[in-house]
């Protein structure tokens, strides 16, 4: 993880992989999370497969 902070209940946080920034905001409810990813352009053309996938690993892992 190249740079996180909390702000109140939000976990803000930016990584890089394969050369490429991703930027995101975790926002931890009392049921849920609700997360916003900014990909690169790139990675932008497969948001819908990324979308899909940190919703099943994310529900597994809050179980």
């Amino acid at each position: 993880m190249k740079s996180h902070r909390w702000q109140d209940d939000t976990l803000v946080f930016e990584l890089e992989a394969l050369g490429q920034k991703v930027q995101a905001e975790l926002e931890v409810l009392d049921d849920r999370i609700h997360a916003v990813v900014i990909l690169p352009a790139v990675a932008s053309l497969f948001a819908s497969t990324i979308r899909n996938t940190l919703s099943q690993v994310g529900t597994r892992l809050l179980r």
